[in-house]
């Protein structure tokens, strides 16, 4: 499991890229009462689904 800031290094944004990536439902994010977890597997499969729509 990965927490924001690892998935921050991990892709390489920027904090307000990462917003719009979850407003834009390209990230979807597991919550855990006020914190946001990520999977590495999940990591990886949301951003290949949000690659290929919008080649679309």
């Amino acid at each position: 499991m990965l927490f924001k800031q690892e998935v921050l290094k991990k892709l390489c944004i920027s904090d307000a890229t990462f917003r719009n990536y979850v407003a834009d439902e390209k990230l979807d994010p597991m919550k855990l009462g006020k914190i946001d977890y990520y999977f590495a597997r999940g990591l990886a499969k949301d951003l290949m689904v949000s690659k290929y729509k919008k080649k679309s």
